[in-house]
């Protein structure tokens, strides 16, 4: 795929240190790679060490074969000090890997990737017809107030939005902090997109910026019989892919959708590519006999 990926938008101190914050006993790992810097999180709970890099299906900034190599031989010296340790290699990475590789269990997971190198008419010309639409008739309609933003108070507003989808998606799918969310507000290279009716937020877009890509983390809409015909979520991901081929950025990753279809195929009708990338883990034989223990009381509670 002639793309050039860049995954340092979300691969940074700022936001490594905010997540280590967030979690007690947490602290930032990082090691040099080929003069490229990769940041982890380590913890500590109660005498067991675990290392992620990084997590919430956020991706590490080694591209090259060579370098990803030259990391991953450096953990597998780690595994006598962590009880898991978990990598996500970004899409586009130089790495063939079936199911396991040095130790580490292999997952294959999938995001979607909206290329921006034709013009913007050509580009909408490639969505469904359902979706082009859409696009018009909230246009046309012209009631929804779509924007850009980095003030906390939205950020706030939208983890109750967030909320709403969360009885959609069900309990099967990861839920995310109020402390996370708002905190997110604080870092440079984020931005929420917003669309309001009648001066209230029915629908956001989490999105981390950098030099040439724009990565939608995380998207939320209220979706009754009274709102869904403004088609809110598509006006705001339609809004992002605009702004983004205004900037000049070479593409959109729409992020990943492995568990929930109606994400996906919302997804697929944008014309985006889907495209594999990998998560790389190590669990002890400690650490697994804990997580069934774990497994097993949760299903009795």
């Amino acid at each position: 795929m002639d793309i050039l990926f860049n995954s340092s938008l979300f691969h940074t101190f700022d936001f490594v240190k905010l997540l280590a914050n967030l979690e007690a006993g947490a602290s930032v790992w990082s090691y040099s790679v080929d003069g490229i810097t990769v940041y982890g999180i380590e913890t500590n709970k109660r005498g067991i060490k675990q290392l992620q890099i990084l997590p919430f299906g956020l991706y590490m900034p080694l591209l090259q074969k060579d370098s990803l190599d030259k990391f991953l031989h450096y953990l597998v010296k780690l595994k006598s000090e962590y009880a898991h340790i978990l990598i996500n290699l970004p899409p586009f990475a130089e790495f063939d890997l079936s199911n396991s590789y040095l130790g580490f269990k292999v997952e294959k997971h999938t995001c979607h990737i909206l290329q921006l190198n034709k013009s913007l008419p050509e580009i909408i010309s490639a969505f469904s017809d359902t979706r082009q639409k859409h696009i018009k008739r909230y246009k046309k309609n012209g009631s929804l107030n779509i924007f850009c933003t980095t003030e906390k108070q939205y950020f706030r507003k939208y983890y109750e939005v967030y909320q709403d989808t969360l009885k959609r998606w069900g309990e099967n799918y990861p839920a995310y902090s109020f402390e996370l969310i708002t905190s997110l507000s604080e870092i440079p290279n984020v931005r929420m997109w917003v669309a309001e009716y009648q001066g209230e937020m029915i629908s956001g877009m989490i999105c981390f910026y950098g030099e040439s890509s724009v990565f939608d983390w995380l998207a939320a809409s209220i979706i009754n019989e009274d709102l869904k015909k403004l088609y809110a979520a598509v006006a705001v991901q339609y809004s992002v892919i605009e702004d983004a081929h205004q900037k000049g950025l070479n593409f959109v990753n729409m992020g990943a959708s492995d568990m929930l279809k109606g994400v996906h195929e919302f997804k697929d009708s944008w014309s985006a590519i889907s495209q594999n990338y990998y998560s790389l883990q190590y669990r002890s034989l400690s650490f697994q006999i804990l997580k069934k223990i774990q497994s097993f009381l949760l299903r009795l509670t």
